[in-house]
């Protein structure tokens, strides 16, 4: 989006989006100014005007949850008590054999 202000009929062009936020907040760090910590995947981006840590990543990381699918979980249950269903029932065709055999 392009600013324009005209004076007498004259239109001067100012400023840009771009120039009226810091140019140095736009543009990506450069490549002094990354390092990697040892044995860590952290990584520090320090800039002149800001110090920037894995901040946005842990924030993401709280902010997005995983819910809990609850189709494969009732399937998990029917599927477990199925199985105590027919320990039962040999469990009782055991008792029955033993008794009558």
């Amino acid at each position: 989006m392009l600013w324009k202000i005209g004076t007498k009929g004259e239109s001067k062009l100012l400023f840009s989006t771009a120039s009226m936020i810091h140019d140095h907040h736009l543009l990506p760090p450069r490549r002094v100014s990354v390092k990697r910590k040892a044995n860590t995947d952290r990584v520090e981006i320090l800039d002149s005007v800001r110090e920037y840590d894995d901040y946005f990543k842990a924030k993401l990381d709280t902010t997005f949850k995983t819910f809990r699918n609850l189709e494969v979980e009732k399937c998990k249950r029917s599927t477990k008590e199925q199985d105590v269903a027919q320990k039962d029932v040999e469990r009782s065709f055991d008792v029955l054999q033993s008794r009558w055999a």
